[in-house]
């Protein structure tokens, strides 16, 4: 029992300790853990954010008291968001999640607004703060919590309700009063609450942060009130130097408004010169405008060439501005080109109307006339009321009296309702000078016209004197000769233009015009006229003409004596045409029976003109002049050289006939036969084939062998003996009409006798006849047929015409490739210098119309070569040679036939000859020869709008060569505004961007503006 007590005893006083060591250790845990929190807090206050955070999340892990462990699990996530960890915002939504009811939630919201806010996501930020219960929080936290809230709905845009958030904490001096008061200040200010602003930017103007930036507000409110005066008063007492371009931009705008330009000049320059955000439109002009007013012009220039490319107001008033300046520095080109750019622009009326007449001015003084008369007919059509309007009237009727733009000036005219007499003289002037233009460039049937309008008024006699030269002129071009004789009589009619050289040129047209109506008296009358004139003896090649054709009318008239006279006039002389006279004296000492003087002629003709379009004519003669005296050998000899050498000569059918007779008449009957085997064969249908018919048949009838005729003609090809009945019945019959001159009835006779008998006797004829009728019909493709036909025909007498006619007509349809080759055949068999002058002149031109210019060039160099030139055929020869230098950048050789072309002619070819010149002086880098030569193009030659408005985009490049990019700019922009050519538009839109480009990419890069940010330290 004892010991069962003792036990029991020990076993008690065990458990009781053990209850004992229970209750000490428990109480000792919790001394522990209190101590972690202890140390946690006091880690957190010394911002050790790391290690505090590490405390409170053990001691979150083993405290069972609810409040302490929400606020350790508060504070670590606090410091999480300290230290920037990625799982700060998780941990403080927890405790929003999960202890709804604890005031730390409230905090946990805050704090995610502050973590946002720190990460200037101010929109998350603005959503949390939103949530916060800003009652619950204490006056420090409230201070900061208005502030944040604030903030971040400043810089999201939410400026009213930023405004309320910073008025909570605007008058609380501490931490964010200057803060508060500057955003409160600059709110009100963007609300134009001037006087609130002001308040708040006052009470922090000598804020270190925000007192300069408070100043410059302040600045800008007394410049917003246009209290300009106290503006600059202001500015005046700014010493910071972290706002002095600012505030450098208040004063100078201050005294820019109130006129004291030279004052705002320096502010401006530094402003302008620094400004953080880059100047803009309104700082450059306003800095431009004072130089202007201080007549620092050139400064001026600098400043408003920059912004005279946009369409805005700003850039109407640079661009007029600009003008004024380059008018005061003498530099009216670009002055009229700036003024054409305020015009355009058109945003204020009066500076447009302004901009308009004086723009106008200007080219009337620069003899611009082609924009002079376009924008004196422009101003007087927009601005008819105008103050300018006499002005400008009284300056266009002058420019009208002394316009080359004749075509534009003929325009404006027309729309005066009610000309006066001024206005009449001026329209029958450009009526006249646009008519010859028009002639000059081949355009006969406008320029009638407008020499018909001319002659409404006789206003100026010398003028419609010369009209009717003209008119003459176009009439003989219509084969009208009757009246082209008459209108230069009219012409010679008048006193006032006797003393002309057109008054000369007269005797020797009228000459033509009998002579084409075969008046040969008549015509050697007005031809010898011509001759005793002053101008003929400047004027050789006329003057042999015009022998020539004295000569050619003697000769036909039977004047033989007088006839050789003139013609030895030429020889004597030597000029050109010699080789001719030869051989028409030839011709008449033939007639007179004197064989040796004549082969005397004839071999002048060989020995000293080797080259003679006329040597076959001469060989043939000679052979011929031996054949009839009996030489026979010699004539054998002559007739064998123009076989061999002249095969496609006129005379070779001919040739070969008389050789055969030759031979014939020496008794050779089988060298005879040969010949004329040889003839037949070749030209089978040709008279000549049927003459050496009849003399074969004799050779084999004077034999008695017949039989041996049969057969020898049997093996002839195509050989008809004699036409059937009804062959020579149905061509006379188709002939015979033809020489009634009944063309439309001929042509159809012999389109039926072609269909039935196509290889007829007549077949050739045929042809040729009708071609020749049809052609008179204009009937120019069936023609064409015929010509053909006979073209390709063996060389027949109708070859040459037909030859030339196909050339005509394939030009005429615009196919120059088989223009050029019939005009190259024609040059080939050439009898005539007048048919090979025409084989030069249309290779010449079918080549350059093909874009051929080495070809075009080739025969450029032929034709001047030859002795057949005529200053039209001359100048165009001249062009082609001068594209083949430039071509080839032979640019000196190129310049001298430009050269010629420019200073001989006034049409287009002088225009493109103009324009030439100017681009080789260019690419010289004679800059200003260049420019001078422009500027004369389009002075002399405005009615070739394709050479002016591509003289105009050289201009643009030399402008910008000499880094005048105003002037490249303004007239790359004038031609795209003018010119109505779509390519030269194009490539001027395509210059003018890349000039834009070009300046733009020169630019310095604008630095943006740094936004100071309010740093808050906790």
């Amino acid at each position: 029992m004892t010991k069962v007590l003792i036990k029991l005893f020990f076993v008690f006083i065990f458990f009781t300790f053990l209850s004992f060591l229970a209750k000490a250790q428990k109480t000792l845990v919790y001394e522990d853990n209190s101590q972690i929190y202890k140390r946690a807090i006091e880690l957190f206050d010394k911002g050790k954010y790391a290690v505090a955070q590490k405390h409170f999340i053990e001691y979150a892990e083993v405290t069972n008291d609810r409040e302490t462990k929400i606020n350790a699990e508060y504070y670590a996530a606090v410091c999480a968001m300290e230290l920037f960890n990625p799982d700060a915002t998780t941990l403080l939504n927890n405790i929003r999640i999960n202890y709804p009811e604890n005031p730390k939630a409230n905090l946990a919201t805050f704090q995610l607004g502050k973590y946002f806010y720190r990460n200037k996501d101010n929109k998350s930020a603005v959503r949390y703060l939103s949530l916060v219960d800003a009652a619950k929080l204490t006056p420090e936290e409230s201070s900061e919590f208005w502030f944040i809230k604030g903030y971040c709905l400043f810089k999201s845009d939410k400026f009213d309700e930023s405004k309320i958030a910073f008025g909570n904490i605007k008058e609380q001096t501490g931490k964010y009063y200057d803060a508060s008061n500057y955003y409160f200040g600059y709110v009100t200010y963007r609300q134009n609450n001037y006087d609130e602003a002001l308040l708040h930017f006052t009470r922090i103007n000598r804020s270190k942060t925000f007192g300069p930036l408070s100043q410059v507000y302040v600045a800008q409110i007394l410049f917003a009130r246009k209290q300009f005066t106290e503006a600059v008063s202001f500015a005046d007492t700014i010493k910071s130097k972290e706002i002095i371009t600012d505030v450098s931009g208040i004063a100078g705008q201050s005294h820019f408004n109130l006129g004291e330009y030279a004052k705002a000049i320096p502010f401006l320059e530094r402003f302008n010169s620094n400004s953080p955000l880059g100047k803009n439109k309104q700082d450059i002009y306003r800095l431009g405008y004072s130089y202007l007013k201080n007549s620092q012009f050139e400064k001026a220039i600098d400043q408003f060439t920059q912004i005279t490319d946009d369409n805005d107001s700003t850039s109407q008033f640079a661009n007029y501005h600009l003008a004024n300046c380059y008018i005061n520095t003498g530099n009216k080109d670009a002055a009229r080109l700036a003024f054409d750019k305020a015009y355009h622009l058109k945003l204020n009326s009066k500076i447009s109307e302004t901009s308009l007449f004086n723009s106008a001015k200007l080219s009337y003084e620069l003899s611009n006339q082609q924009d002079a008369l376009k924008d004196f007919a422009n101003f007087m059509n927009e601005y008819p009321h105008s103050e300018f309007m006499d002005e400008a009237k009284s300056d266009l009727g002058n420019l009208l009296l002394s316009t080359k733009n004749y075509k534009d000036a003929i325009k404006i005219i027309e729309t005066i309702k009610n000309p006066n007499n001024e206005n009449k003289i001026a329209f029958q002037r450009v009526c006249y000078y646009r008519a010859e233009e028009l002639y000059l460039n081949n355009d006969y049937k406008s320029a009638e016209e407008l020499f018909k309008k001319s002659m409404q008024y006789e206003f100026d006699k010398k003028l419609y004197a010369l009209s009717n030269f003209w008119m003459g002129e176009l009439n003989f071009k219509q084969n009208q000769f009757s009246n082209a004789y008459e209108n230069y009589n009219k012409f010679q009619s008048y006193n006032e233009i006797k003393e002309t050289r057109f008054y000369n040129m007269a005797f020797y047209n009228k000459g033509y015009c009998v002579l084409k109506e075969e008046k040969y008296a008549l015509a050697i009358d007005e031809f010898g006229k011509f001759v005793e004139t002053e101008y003929s003896k400047s004027n050789k090649e006329m003057t042999t003409d015009a022998t020539m054709r004295i000569a050619d009318c003697l000769f036909i008239l039977h004047q033989y004596s007088k006839a050789i006279e003139s013609y030895d006039v030429i020889i004597q002389n030597k000029w050109n045409g010699t080789d001719y006279a030869l051989y028409q004296k030839s011709m008449i000492l033939g007639v007179l029976n004197k064989p040796a003087e004549k082969i005397a002629s004839l071999e002048k003709i060989k020995s000293d003109y080797p080259k003679s379009p006329y040597i076959d004519d001469a060989l043939f003669e000679i052979a011929n002049i031996k054949l009839q005296t009996e030489n026979f050998d010699e004539a054998i000899s002559g007739f064998q050289n123009i076989i061999e050498n002249y095969p496609r000569c006129q005379y070779i059918r001919k040739a070969m006939l008389n050789k055969g007779l030759a031979y014939y008449n020496t008794n050779r009957d089988e060298k005879a036969l040969t010949e004329f085997k040889q003839l037949i064969t070749n030209y089978s249908t040709s008279d000549e084939a049927r003459e050496a018919l009849v003399v074969i048949k004799n050779i084999f009838v004077n034999k008695g062998e017949s039989e041996a005729y049969l057969e020898f003609i049997k093996v002839l090809p195509n050989v008809v003996i004699a036409p059937s009945y009804q062959d020579s019945v149905t061509y006379e019959s188709a002939f015979n009409i033809y020489k009634t001159g009944d063309c439309v009835k001929a042509s159809h006779s012999f389109r039926n006798y072609i269909s039935k008998f196509q290889g007829g006797f007549f077949i050739l004829k045929a042809n040729y006849y009708k071609a020749e009728c049809d052609f008179k019909n204009k009937n120019y493709d069936s023609c064409l047929a015929n010509y053909e036909f006979v073209s390709n025909y063996n060389r027949n007498d109708f070859s040459e015409r037909s030859i030339r006619q196909c050339a005509v007509l394939y030009f005429m349809k615009k196919n120059y490739e088989k223009a050029f080759d019939y005009y190259s055949a024609l040059e080939r068999i050439a009898s005539g210098s007048d048919n090979l002058a025409v084989a030069f002149l249309g290779e010449m031109k079918s080549s350059e119309l093909l874009g051929k210019i080495d070809t075009a060039a080739i025969s450029s160099f032929k034709y001047l070569n030859s002795t057949l030139t005529q200053k039209e055929g001359t100048m165009d020869a001249h062009l082609n040679i001068g594209r083949y230098y430039m071509l080839h950048n032979l640019t000196d050789s190129a310049l001298i036939h430009f050269d010629i072309v420019a200073k001989e002619t006034r049409n287009e070819e002088a225009a493109e000859s103009k324009y030439n010149i100017a681009k080789i002086e260019f690419n010289k880098k004679n800059l200003k020869a260049a420019k001078k030569l422009i500027f004369e193009l389009n002075d002399n030659f405005s009615s070739y709008e394709i050479w002016t408005s591509k003289g105009f985009i050289l201009l643009s490049e030399i402008y910008v060569q000499q880094k005048d990019n105003f002037q490249a700019k303004a007239t790359l922009q004038s031609v795209i505004d003018n010119v109505e050519n779509e390519q030269i538009k194009s490539e001027a839109r395509e210059k003018l961007k890349a000039l834009i480009a070009a300046e733009e990419a020169a630019k310095p890069p604008v630095k943006a503006q740094e936004e100071k940010e309010v740093e808050i330290k906790n």
